[in-house]
Parts: structure tokens; sequence; C-alpha cells
């Protein structure tokens, strides 16, 4: 398997250089600066959050829609447009407008979510070798996007030689996949149920059967390796953010005599924001996607 935890964490460290700012604050621990840079960290966050759609009024936001389609003294062309503006709207939005509900923004989970993402980089980034983390007046600050230029100077070839190992271990582990997914029975592209959530596992007869959002895949005459016991948070039905989801982070397949053994990298994100790393792991005779 490729795609394991440590090198999950390998990815996160070979970008750690790519969203740092030089700062002479960042030279010694400064608790001012701190509380500085990380308001202004999570009032960004705060916003990109207000944003999603999960937390809008789907019926509200058609009500200004026709409204605006219904304004007086507009051309016929902006009208049209408006109209279309509104088709569009209700084409992709038809299952929220259905429901007609939608999730009150909560302050303190966001509040939650933010910090744990602190708490994930946090933990990530202590795993730097101790040459640079002694260069790190304040590890919180450096989550936060700011360093001294000494650390900078310290990650940028670190850096650059976990990104040449992180492409070869990708490349390696694709081409593996690519290889294996031609000998199935029916072509299924594996890359592609990276970051997809997957709502159930489920053994049916001697075949196990996994639900995701890209569709449904049975393993025929299949065994369940690894994720035994683990539980698969099923988010199909509900919008709800504080319900904790499942997500693959990502697949891989490969030929192993004549079987074939696809690894899962799974995530489960809680409503906190705090996460759980899985391994997944099926092996079977044969791999069809029974939704095609």
């Amino acid at each position: 398997m490729y795609f394991t935890k440590e090198f999950y964490t390998t990815e996160w460290l070979s970008a750690a250089d790519v969203f740092l700012k030089i700062s002479e604050n960042a030279e010694r621990k400064d608790e001012a600066f701190y509380q500085s840079v990380y308001r202004e960290a999570f009032d960004m966050f705060r916003g990109c959050e207000l944003m999603n759609e999960r937390f809008c009024d789907p019926i509200e936001e058609l009500r200004k829609i026709d409204e605006r389609v219904n304004e007086p003294d507009i051309s016929d062309e902006e009208r049209s447009e408006r109209i279309l503006h509104r088709e569009l709207y209700v084409a992709l939005n038809k299952r929220r407008i259905a429901r007609g509900t939608f999730e009150p923004f909560d302050e303190e989970l966001c509040r939650a979510r933010f910090d744990a993402r602190q708490r994930k980089f946090y933990d990530i980034f202590s795993c730097l070798p101790d040459e640079i983390l002694s260069e790190i007046a304040d590890l919180r600050v450096f989550v936060l996007g700011y360093a001294s230029e000494a650390a900078i100077r310290l990650l940028r070839p670190y850096c650059a030689e976990l990104r040449k190992f992180v492409k070869r271990v990708k490349q390696k582990a694709r081409a593996e996949t690519k290889k294996a997914q031609k000998r199935l029975s029916k072509k299924i592209d594996f890359n592609r149920l990276e970051k997809v959530p997957i709502f159930g596992i489920a053994k049916e007869g001697s075949d196990i059967c996994l639900k995701t959002a890209a569709g449904e895949f049975r393993f025929v005459n299949a065994s369940l390796i690894e994720g035994e016991g683990m539980s698969v948070f099923d988010c199909s039905e509900t919008a709800n953010a504080e319900r904790p989801r499942s997500k693959i982070k990502a697949a891989e397949l490969h030929r192993i005599g004549e079987e074939y053994e696809a690894n899962f990298l799974v995530c489960d994100r809680y409503g906190d924001g705090a996460e759980v790393l899985w391994y997944l792991s099926v092996c079977g005779e044969d791999i069809r996607k029974t939704d095609d």
C-alpha cells in the first residue's frame, strides 16, 4: 500500500513552504502576534463557511431570484438572461429546493472546526526535522502561515525533496492501479474515487458491496482484509454539517495472483472538524460497477 497515513503526513509536509509569509514577529514567541493572526485566519475561515450553500435558505434564494426576474423597467434581453439564470439555479438545486431545509449557522461549531484544523496541522508540522523546528519560535504561528526567514530558508530545499518523493510514490501507485484496472472484466477508473464520500460497505453473499457518491462497486467472491469493525458514516441523505461523514482520501488497485486488492485510505470527519484516518482493503476475483 502506497497511500498510507504516513504518506498523507509527508504530502502535507512537502507543501509546508508554499503558504508561508516571512515575518520578523515570527522570530520570537509573541502571544499578541499569535492572537492577531489567529483572529485574522479565523475570520477568513468563518467567511468561507458562511458562503457554503448548506447555510443558505434555498426557498429564500429562489424568491430573490424571482424578484429580479420580475423587476420592471429592464430590457427583454436582460429578463431572458435572468430567467435562464433561474432555470439553471432550479436545475442545480433541485434537491435542496425540494427539501426546503437548510442549516442554521453555528458559531461555536465553526470555531471548533477551525481549532480542529489548527490542531491537525500542528501535529503534522511537529514532524518537521529538528533542525527546522529549532528555527520556529512558535509552531502555532507557523501553522497560521508565518515564519522567520531562517526557517523558510531551511524549509525550501527540504520541501522540494519531499515533493519529488511524493511525486514518485504517486506515479508508481497510479501506474500499478492503471495496469490492474485494465484487467478487470470492465475497466473502472480508481483514481476518480479519491475525495469521494463513502456511504456504506456490506457483505452480500460471497461478494462485498461498496457504496460511494461515485456509484456502487461490487467485489466478487471477496474478503475484507482491513477495516472490519470500522464504521462508515452515511451522509447521502443529509447535508447536516454536525453529522459525521466518511470520505475516500486515496484509492489504489493491485493485481495479486488471480485476485484484485483495492486499498483505500478513508477519512472520517466529525462535526467538530476532528478527523480519523483508517484503512479499508478488499480482495476479490473481480470488481464491477453495478449502477452503470
